[in-house]
């Protein structure tokens, strides 16, 4: 009867370089114009070296094992940039504003013949509005829209079992969701 154990070697690289920057100018006694921009990279390199160990009667080794084995890379570039105006009026305090993405997403597995490049472009509105009312309440609206980027885990094109319990494998076609959030609120 044949017993197998595994030893695995992971080499993993994680690189992230973030820069920002914000300018806010005041308008009048109240008011405010603020704009910014922003630059996020994510490297991400993982080397998988499998090996199996078989007990045969005349042979005790390990042996690479090319399924369970991996050399994928993996590159995000977003950058942002994003504008907003708030102010109030009487009893009015409002908020609008956007922010516009350009993202890049670049994967590539050197042992399959896996590689994937996709771009987007995308624009997210905002809006807040506010009205106090007497004692201290106030009552408000929100409208906002947001980005749920797949990240490497979600695009990894190939099993990874260093954890016994817990297989993973990713879908480089996964392409990211977009939601709209609007909000009541009261205070």
């Amino acid at each position: 009867q044949q017993k197998r154990f595994k030893k695995i070697w992971i080499h993993r690289l994680i690189a992230r370089y973030y820069v920002k920057s914000d300018y806010v100018h005041p308008i009048g006694k109240t008011g405010k114009w603020e704009t910014g921009v922003s630059s996020i990279t994510n490297t991400n390199k993982t080397n998988t070296n499998t090996r199996v160990l078989q007990f045969k009667p005349t042979d005790t080794s390990y042996v690479y094992n090319r399924r369970l084995s991996e050399d994928f890379q993996y590159i995000e570039e977003v950058a942002s940039g994003y504008f907003e105006y708030a102010n109030t009026l009487k009893k009015f305090g409002y908020k609008v504003g956007g922010r516009a993405e350009y993202s890049m997403v670049d994967g590539s597995s050197k042992l399959d013949t896996v590689n994937f490049k996709k771009q987007y472009f995308y624009l997210f509105p905002a809006a807040f509005i506010t009205y106090k009312l007497p004692d201290n309440q106030t009552i408000g609206a929100s409208y906002s829209t947001r980005i749920n980027r797949p990240n490497f885990w979600d695009m990894m094109p190939y099993i990874d079992d260093s954890d016994p319990n817990n297989y993973r494998l990713g879908n480089p076609n996964l392409a990211p969701a977009y939601t709209h959030n609007a909000e009541m609120t009261y205070n």
